[in-house]
């Protein structure tokens, strides 16, 4: 194996670390894959359990999170696998799409943030009913007695597997998207497996795997590909973990019977043909690639993933991290236009967050988790009510509008089922890492405990109110390392270190990661101070139309309840009717500093205000993610002074 080695901020050698190339015990998924990545896997995120949150905003929505878990009823979530296998029903259907339409997604989803939930936590409660929900879906799968588990209509199933498809964007074989509503499942208990260890889970997925497989062979390759026009979220992905976990190549193969070539072809190819496409629909096929990149080490996966990461985040992207209008992807360059009640879905965030952790981990790069950063303080933080524990749909960006949340029994959307995850999982890449290296991707108040090294960071912020980052480290012997810490691109001014109390000599630019190379001991503490200011982020299309931003988050301009609906929930469409109230204009000149129009607040570091210039009226601005139940405005109109 080839050698590294590891140097001092002096010209001091450390012991040589061997390079770092992903091992199967190591590779990001809990220790329990027997498939080593063909593909190198540079920076590999560390497990759950072992990055604890301390308190901050996130801990905060992660305890509001958790307590809506325990309100969901998983008796409730288990019926249509009950109904489908003719066993008793213990509990009666939620309501909203769990009632119609996709009947059944929302379980699987459950059954992820509850597993999530306890690898972050590491309360028993959730572990509890992980394994209940479990061996609820083993006897339904017993009572079909072919692998099936439910919870589709099995009639479903009969006519997809006999070649009657009559495949469309939202359908197949009579029944709307199974194969995205049964993925859920899938993930579920792929997940339940990873983060609970419950051996049960994997038992039932690879039998349930084993179904789909036989009868999905009687189809040719031209029936797949139609059926594959269907929402069918992320079943690739699913099957290539299973091939990871037991190593049996007939679920890699059943994988790539999932690429879908009228996608991925043009993408390989470095075409941009996204336009129109319904968002989430291909995300999971991209999430899928990127798994199948590293299992097998294509290059083509590799570049579809890291090609449409590029065009979604140079050409498409909204100011909080959203990536659509509508659920669909518009073209390329445009933004203003879509400044709508239903622009930036939640889901399609939560799956761009993921992509990015996958392409960050083969080519780490500040620009990934820049905007990691921007999607996750932004966008996935401020979608949850901090009051009932309820999601955004869409993250409404028309000016004067409000944010819309599910009711925590009638609504159960996808982005229900994605917001439980996301709020299961915030110690997600706050770090990650390889044999010789530790990079610091986000200023999360959380301590790793990095076992493998017998060393533990402790990192301590008030950021992003406060600019200043500790990291201290606990090391039973001292331990080298290269330190790599991101320096944002919002950074303008760079970063400024001191190691012990002494300032130190740092090459630290905007987009970049800083190095700090030595051994570290215990009480070795990193103090990195980087100065936050005020800047306009343009509309690509339109230069006179700006957010405001400080440091890396949106300001929300504060426009009040007045004429507000009284149930701010779940009824999207009654809201989409709503007339919004006259926005103020902001008369500025945008190439001027905006600190020189808009002011803090005394005492109150992350609310400011403007001075003069807004018409007919000055705004308050807070942090888009701490604006609930008001009209607020994120993009503002300019006009010359």
């Amino acid at each position: 194996m080839m050698k590294r080695t590891i140097l001092l901020c002096s010209t001091t050698l450390v012991a040589s670390i061997p390079a770092m190339f992903a091992a199967p015990e190591s590779d990001g998924y809990y220790g329990k894959t027997k498939v080593a990545p063909k593909a190198e896997v540079v920076a590999r995120p560390f497990n759950l359990g072992q990055v604890k949150l301390l308190p901050s905003k996130f801990e905060d929505a992660m305890k509001v999170n958790q307590k809506y878990l325990l309100e969901l009823d998983a008796d409730r979530m288990l019926w249509p696998y009950h109904e489908r296998a003719g066993l008793p029903i213990k509990g009666k259907r939620y309501g909203g799409w769990a009632r119609k339409d996709v009947v059944g997604q929302i379980s699987g989803h459950y059954i992820s943030a509850l597993s999530l939930m306890y690898a972050s936590s590491g309360d028993k409660q959730f572990k509890d009913r992980v394994d209940y929900m479990v061996s609820e879906i083993a006897k339904a799968q017993e009572k079909h007695g072919d692998g099936y588990t439910g919870p589709v209509r099995t009639e479903v199933w009969e006519k997809i597997y006999s070649g009657d498809l009559k495949a469309h964007k939202w359908g197949v074989g009579g029944g709307y998207v199974p194969w995205y509503v049964l993925h859920k499942t899938f993930a579920g208990l792929i997940d339940a497996y990873f983060h609970t260890d419950n051996k049960q889970a994997l038992e039932v997925v690879i039998k349930l795997a084993d179904w789909a497989k036989k009868g999905t062979d009687n189809l040719d390759e031209a029936q797949f590909q139609d059926m594959l026009r269907a929402e069918h979220g992320g079943m690739s992905e699913s099957l290539a973990h299973l091939y990871a976990i037991t190593g049996n190549k007939d679920y890699l193969t059943f994988a790539q019977r999932f690429d879908h070539k009228e996608i991925l072809e043009p993408l390989e190819n470095k075409e941009d043909k996204l336009a129109g496409y319904h968002v989430n629909t291909q995300f999971p096929k991209i999430l899928s690639a990127a798994r199948l990149y590293e299992l097998t080490g294509e290059g083509g996966y590799g570049t579809a993933v890291n090609f449409l990461w590029d065009r979604v985040i140079d050409t498409r992207i909204m100011a909080p991290g959203g990536v659509d209008i509508q659920e669909h992807f518009y073209k390329a360059g445009e933004e203003s236009q879509h400044l709508h009640w239903n622009s930036s879905e939640t889901c399609s965030v939560y799956n761009m967050l993921k992509l990015t952790r996958s392409a960050f981990s083969w080519n780490p790069s500040a620009k990934k988790m820049d905007y990691y950063e921007r999607a996750l303080y932004n966008q996935i933080l401020g979608s949850q009510d901090p009051d009932s524990g309820g999601m955004t749909y869409f993250y409404n960006l028309k000016p004067g509008h409000f944010k819309i949340y599910s009711t925590p029994f009638d609504a159960m959307w996808c982005c229900v089922g994605t917001g439980i995850e996301n709020h299961s999982k915030y110690a997600d890449s706050i770090y990650s890492h390889s044999d010789d290296s530790l990079w610091v991707n986000l200023f999360i108040p959380s301590e790793l405990d990095w076992k493998e090294k017998n060393l533990s960071v402790r990192m301590e912020t008030e950021f992003p109110a406060d600019n200043t980052i500790s990291l201290t480290f606990d090391a039973k012997k001292p331990e080298g390392l290269h330190l790599k810490i991101r320096v944002p691109y919002w950074a303008k001014e760079g970063a400024k270190v001191a190691i012990n109390g002494k300032i130190e000599d740092v090459e630290a630019t905007p987009e970049s990661y800083l190095t700090i190379s030595r051994k570290w001991k215990t009480g070795d503490k990193v103090l990195v101070r980087f100065p936050m200011s005020l800047h306009l982020r343009p509309a690509r299309d339109k230069k006179d139309l700006v957010t405001v931003m400080y440091g890396p988050l949106v300001l929300a301009g504060e426009l009040g309840s007045k004429d507000m609906p009284k149930d701010i929930s779940s009824n999207q469409k009654a809201h989409s009717r709503d007339e919004s109230p006259e926005v103020p204009v902001l008369q500025i000149d945008v190439d001027k500093d905006p600190g020189s129009w808009l002011e803090q607040v005394p005492g109150d570091t992350l609310r400011f205000k403007t001075v003069g210039v807004g018409k007919p009226n000055d705004v308050t601005m807070i942090p888009l993610s701490d604006l609930h139940h008001q009209r607020y405005t994120v993009y503002w109109e300019t006009k010359a002074p």
